[in-house]
């Protein structure tokens, strides 16, 4: 998958720092795009059917995950359990679940009334739905 104005990708070094400002352990696949892919935005001529607009960069650009998870007040007990990780067009948030019962999975978290929909997709399988989407 090909996004357009990411930022530099993610090393280990800095996932490691991530790690301990979520205090999670983040999964593989979620490491693996944001190695190839930190943040940026679904080309402009792309459509897809998870309707993503963009992805927010870790640790780097104007609005980072870390930014946002402190922003949305999203800290409970010392611990993040879900990661905005990505975006619409309409401002809705992808958040990646990160508790021990959903870990992995991703719902969208509606930005008019912060409603909530799971969309019973690991980021896994999110991720790779999106990459057929845009070859």
């Amino acid at each position: 998958m090909r996004l357009e104005h990411t930022e530099k990708p993610v090393t280990d070094e800095e996932f490691d720092a991530f790690e301990r400002f979520l205090e999670r352990i983040l999964p593989d696949a979620f490491k693996d795009h944001y190695r190839m892919n930190n943040g940026g935005w679904v080309p402009e001529s792309s459509e897809n059917s998870l309707g993503v607009h963009g992805f927010n960069p870790i640790s780097r650009g104007t609005l980072p995950v870390e930014r946002l998870v402190d922003d949305m007040e999203l800290r409970h007990d010392g611990c993040v359990d879900e990661v905005p990780f990505c975006y619409d067009a309409g401002g809705n948030q992808f958040m990646l679940q990160l508790t021990d019962g959903r870990y992995g999975e991703v719902d969208l978290l509606l930005a008019d009334g912060g409603e909530r929909e799971p969309l019973d997709l690991t980021v896994a399988e999110f991720l790779r739905i999106l990459d057929v989407d845009l070859s």
